[in-house]
């Protein structure tokens, strides 16, 4: 019995270390079909939230869907470049906005919460030619996802 066990331990340890670390809102086939692209995942853990990070690059651009997820009693909103838009079926409280951002980067941005966890989505990219619109709607769909899972 112990042999088989040690077998079995040689046998799965590469599988363990391929696998890596995932998001807890959102899996990485997930967010290519929000990116349409391949994406890169980077997930950082501080004492009271998680920020999983996207990246994706393309031919023509750069692309990039940020998660994070807080857990307290109260958060402040991001600073919106434009007035939110309030989102329904999305946790409570969620509002659309579109942020200010670093030179040459179209930001959208979802925040809401569930119960004491706050979410804040934001949707990145350096191609000019992506509507707002378009850029929002991948925020929104990534939401979804992200309320859905903190239920």
């Amino acid at each position: 019995m112990i042999r088989v066990a040690g077998l079995l331990a040689v046998l799965l340890a590469p599988l363990i270390a391929i696998a890596g670390e995932t998001c807890p809102w959102l899996n990485a086939a997930t967010a290519e079909g929000i990116l349409g692209t391949p994406v890169e995942l980077n997930v950082t853990h501080e004492s009271a939230s998680t920020t999983c990070v996207f990246s994706a690059q393309s031919k023509a651009a750069k692309m990039s869907l940020r998660i994070e997820v807080v857990v307290a009693a109260k958060t402040g909103r991001p600073e919106c470049g434009s007035a939110p838009l309030p989102l329904r079926a999305i946790g409570n409280e969620a509002h659309a906005c579109s942020v200010t951002s670093a030179a040459n980067q179209v930001v959208e941005a979802v925040f809401g919460r569930v119960r004491e966890q706050h979410f804040q989505i934001e949707v990145t990219t350096d191609d000019r030619h992506l509507s707002r619109d378009k850029l929002r709607e991948k925020a929104r769909m990534a939401a979804l996802h992200v309320a859905g899972n903190l239920f």
